[in-house]
């Protein structure tokens, strides 16, 4: 997550960036509740996770990797 970013660098409308959950895990740390949280290991959302918040054409072009994406019909990947 701290490496989400995005194209147009506007926070305002993207809430998802590295600096929130920064701030996050600062705040967990001061107040003390860091110590009570369970850590799990994080994994790669699946496309229809991605799909669930974000258009077809955003999941292909964001949410695939470049050797699948090349495996994608490029009308998609356009969004045409």
């Amino acid at each position: 997550m701290l490496k989400h970013q995005c194209t147009c660098g506007n926070t305002h409308i993207h809430p998802e960036h590295a600096g929130r959950i920064q701030s996050i895990w600062s705040r967990l740390q001061e107040t003390g509740l860091l110590g009570k949280c369970e850590r799990i290991r994080g994994r790669k959302a699946t496309l229809e996770e991605i799909q669930a918040v974000h258009s077809e054409h955003h999941a292909l072009l964001y949410g695939t990797s470049p050797l699948n994406r090349q495996k994608l019909d490029g009308k998609k990947l356009l969004g045409v």
